[in-house]
């Protein structure tokens, strides 16, 4: 396989998955690898860092590298936000990947060619490599459109890159002019994404993706998104800063080949597709769940019993 894009791995502290993501991006066999690190928080951590730094140390094929590594411990936020604007001072254009986000081969094949084929679309602003509806054949094309963007395994380009800012210093703004109702498809989504990208922009939730999510949303972008699952989280567990549930039904998911890749006719999102995933992946059916009467009634059995162990 040769790929035009240049692969962007991230790393930090956990050597066995680095290795097995690595193992993956070895057998492509990108011309141009940019390798992304944070630091260590103590003094255990730094072997760990080492150790896992000492993997990617050594290109056994003909490539272009380069690396950008912390010496002191940025954390997920600062260190993905800032190593992904300086991924793209180096390239117009990347395919994405953490060390706990193990890929097929199919996933390169289909970022790269749509890395290409929508370049100059403005209005899509990424590619995911996740597939979160769960065995649904929801397009006869080997992708569809999507509002929502997926971090695990994706790609994009600088000129969609140029709308992140991980502050979030437009959401007010977004906020208050009325816009995220203009982008919800129901009164729970409208109150979920308040309530979240509030969360961001206070500084109250750890992480890089929100903002890019964020970003798609202000500028109407589209994500292509693939029929089939092609990355899996092998990350789950204690090691991790978010995925700490092992039994997750989003640890692990398997992934198949996307075959020869065929392309919609049309560049509009699925509504069908967004509106499970809002269900499934953000938590959509547990809000309306809340609000029946039977749902109302396990949040007071709930507060009651915390009370009651609290006393």
């Amino acid at each position: 396989m040769s790929l035009k894009a240049p692969v962007v791995f991230l790393i930090f502290n956990r050597p066995q998955l680095t290795a097995k993501v690595f193992q993956v991006i070895r057998q492509v066999a990108p011309k141009k690898l940019l390798i992304v690190a944070d630091g260590p928080r103590n003094a255990e951590e730094a072997v760990l860092c080492e150790q896992t730094r000492s993997i990617v140390a050594n290109i056994d094929w003909d490539c272009e590298v380069e690396r950008n590594y912390a010496d002191n411990n940025l954390g997920c936020r600062q260190r993905v936000s800032t190593g992904l604007d300086w991924v793209f001072t180096c390239t117009d254009r990347a395919i994405i990947l953490e060390d706990d986000c193990l890929p097929n081969h199919s996933f390169f094949r289909f970022c790269d060619e749509l890395l290409e084929r929508y370049q100059d679309h403005e209005r899509v602003m990424a590619i995911n490599g996740n597939n979160h509806q769960r065995g649904r054949e929801i397009t006869p094309y080997s992708y569809y459109f999507s509002k929502y963007f997926h971090c695990w395994g994706w790609a994009t380009w600088r000129r969609a890159w140029q709308y992140y800012d991980v502050t979030m210093q437009l959401w007010p703004e977004f906020r208050d002019g009325g816009y995220v109702e203009c982008v919800s498809d129901s009164e729970y989504e409208m109150q979920y994404w308040l309530h979240k990208f509030e969360q961001m922009y206070q500084g109250k939730i750890d992480t890089w993706d929100y903002p890019f999510m964020f970003a798609c949303f202000s500028q109407s972008g589209l994500v292509a998104t693939p029929r089939v699952n092609l990355v899996s989280n092998i990350g789950f567990g204690v090691q991790a800063t978010h995925t700490h549930n092992p039994h997750s039904p989003f640890a692990n998911m398997p992934t198949a080949e996307l075959g020869e890749i065929t392309h919609p006719p049309f560049l509009a999102r699925n509504l069908a597709a967004d509106q499970f995933v809002f269900d499934r992946v953000f938590d959509g059916a547990k809000l309306r769940q809340q609000d029946t009467l039977w749902g109302q009634l396990r949040q007071l059995k709930y507060r009651l019993s915390r009370f009651i162990k609290n006393l």
